[in-house]
């Protein structure tokens, strides 16, 4: 008589994970089992046999999973993924964890390779691509220990809270990961959905390396059902598997986002500059409902412009500015270490009109020390530590609404950013109220990025493709971080390569794996750093 641990399904619906006696025999066999669903009345499923031990032994009981079709794993269905703890504030820092949707084997004693694996099964899910972060295996090789491959070592670092990806916090800081027991058992996949299975570790409770690593005919597992010592050392596994792994995300930062950023809550928009926080303000505008056969592009309102100043007509007067002020003096130390970027998007439209019917739009981003209250001084004196603009010309289509963004790195000392949407006066400046016949803007987006310097392209690299995006865009006096102004001012050129060039770590895969020796990429950034060098375009 044997004594195993079965989950089961029944009619669709997962039961829990209930103790049952069988008689099998070898490890590997395919059994039936009579299994007791909490749901529903028993069914007989059929298991394969991972571990057993024998009733009556002081062995730890192991798991065999059962399925109506023959298994390694069990894996409920998916759900949402909530990349942002719902306990959190914006510049609260945590990371994130999850258990591999899919499985391998552990022959190689290189952690690259299972870091690798964990990075393109996190990037291969829309939101969890869009942090921009690195990803790293939980697991031990021969020369490294999982504690030191995800930066979680408690005594190099305290660490910040870690969270899976259903909201539920997994632990505290780092010391807690390495006590000997987790807060929740580490089961949720990247696609939101619960696997029961063990799990690749090569690890002993306090993070460090076991002596049965990958690569080993004897490999130590942990288990996604357990909460105490077994989630990281539960078995010994003979052979290679396969079994899936344990991820973790770099530290995240809650972001600092916009307040109504899609006009659906009615404010004054117009009368004065922004000198708190939190309110679109500005030149006269007004939140409105569909007009002129424009349709606002996300909810029910949208933002129209109608003059250019605070008061009324301007003449001469540019254009209708709505400012929105934001604070990320919350996120002062990464500020400091010129690792945040703020990226901003927004829709536009407008009216046909005719031959003398404004065609552009603008937004920005202004980048400020100080307070609030010293905006309008600050634009007046031009004392902005860093300003990123984006302009577009629209085809007058009210069906259809037209994009812009723009980004910037905040230099050291910003303590809080100013963003702006407007309206153009490129055609005819009348100075007659209302000095635009039907320009809209609509769902502004905010996105702030724990960055490494020289990342373009959010894969955690600073490599050739980063350096292609640079030199794609050389010269140019319009684009933002994420096109290769990295230091915000008013070039493209041979000092953003050079802040690129002192963060290279070439083609190494994920953030974690070690960065190499220099490699020929690195040369030829060097050529086309002391090329464009020579030849800024104006």
């Amino acid at each position: 008589m044997w004594r195993v641990l079965v989950d089961c399904q029944y009619s669709g619906v997962w039961g829990d994970f209930l103790p049952v006696a069988c008689r099998c025999g070898n490890v590997g066999d395919i059994v039936r089992i009579l299994c007791p669903c909490s749901v529903g009345s028993s069914v007989v499923v059929l298991a394969r046999v991972v571990i057993v031990s024998k009733c009556g032994d002081k062995l730890m009981r192991r798991i065999v999973l059962c399925a109506t079709v023959i298994l390694l794993l069990v894996t409920k269905t998916s759900a949402a993924v909530v990349t942002t703890p719902s306990d959190l504030i914006p510049g609260d820092q945590y990371r994130l964890a999850f258990l591999t949707s899919t499985h391998r084997n552990a022959a190689s004693v290189n952690v690259g390779d299972y870091n690798a694996f964990v990075y393109n099964a996190a990037i291969a899910v829309p939101e969890l691509a869009s942090l921009g972060v690195g990803w790293n295996a939980i697991i031990s090789t021969h020369n490294t220990d999982a504690r030191d491959n995800t930066g979680t070592n408690p005594f190099l670092s305290s660490g910040v809270p870690i969270y899976l990806l259903n909201d539920t916090k997994l632990a505290d800081d780092n010391n807690d990961l390495w006590d000997g027991s987790i807060d929740a058992p580490l089961n949720i996949t990247e696609l939101g959905g619960e696997r029961l299975s063990q799990v690749w570790s090569g690890t002993i409770t306090d993070g460090t390396a076991s002596s049965k690593l990958p690569g080993s005919l004897q490999q130590l597992v942990g288990s996604s059902i357990g909460t105490e010592v077994t989630w990281i050392a539960q078995a010994t596994h003979t052979g290679f598997g396969p079994f899936p792994f344990y991820g973790i995300s770099n530290v995240l930062t809650v972001p600092t986002g916009l307040a109504n950023p899609g006009f659906e809550i009615t404010e004054i928009t117009g009368g004065a500059f922004p000198t708190t926080f939190g309110d679109w303000t500005g030149d006269v505008s007004e939140i409105v409902t569909a007009q002129n056969s424009i349709i606002p592009a996300e909810g029910d309102k949208m933002l129209r412009f109608l003059n250019t100043s605070p008061t009324g007509p301007a003449f001469p007067g540019s254009s209708s500015d709505v400012w929105q002020l934001v604070d990320v003096s919350s996120l002062a130390t990464e500020v400091t270490a010129g690792r945040v970027a703020v990226e901003v998007s927004a829709l536009f439209n407008r009216v046909a009109g005719d031959l003398e019917t404004d065609t552009e739009f603008s937004i920005e981003i202004n980048a400020l020390d100080g307070v609030p209250t010293d905006f309008l001084a600050q634009k007046v004196a031009g004392s902005e530590l860093a300003i990123s603009t984006t302009k577009i010309i629209t085809d007058g289509e009210f069906w259809t609404w037209e994009e812009a963004g723009t980004s910037v790195l905040l230099p050291a000392g910003t303590e809080y950013i100013a963003i702006m949407v407007n309206a153009v006066e490129n055609t005819v400046n009348d100075g007659v109220a209302p000095e635009f016949a039907g320009h809209y803007a609509d769902d502004v987006a905010m996105a702030v990025t724990i960055v490494e310097p020289g990342d373009l392209n959010g894969d955690g690299l600073v490599d050739a493709a980063d350096a292609g995006i640079m030199f794609g865009n050389w010269g140019s006096t319009v684009f933002g971080y994420f096109d290769g102004n990295l230091n915000g001012d008013e070039y493209i050129d041979a000092a953003d390569a050079g802040i690129m060039f002192a963060n290279w770590t070439g083609d190494t895969g994920p953030v974690g794996a070690t960065v190499p020796e220099p490699t020929t990429s690195i040369l030829a950034l060097t050529a086309l750093l002391l090329t464009f060098g020579r030849h800024r375009t104006h």
